[in-house]
């Protein structure tokens, strides 16, 4: 999570929401094509192959450090 930008966390951790690219871009008021580029970066960081896995990295990401708003 250190490696990766402050927009690169914000799309991660709404990854771990389960937003999709055309909710994200709306929240952060991106174009789906930035959001789309900041996931592939995140990919790339975190050493993952799939959006499923950096959002199911993000989700316990969250989980561990915010309990009490994540229920899985």
């Amino acid at each position: 999570m250190d490696r990766l930008t402050s927009r690169q966390r914000e799309v991660f951790l709404l990854l771990g929401h389960g937003m999709s690219n055309r909710q994200i871009a709306c929240t952060l008021v991106v174009s789906e094509h930035t959001v789309k580029a900041h996931i592939a970066k995140i990919l790339k960081e975190l050493g993952v192959e799939s959006r499923l896995q950096a959002g199911l990295a993000a989700l316990l990401y969250l989980q561990e450090r915010h309990p009490e708003v994540v229920a899985v």
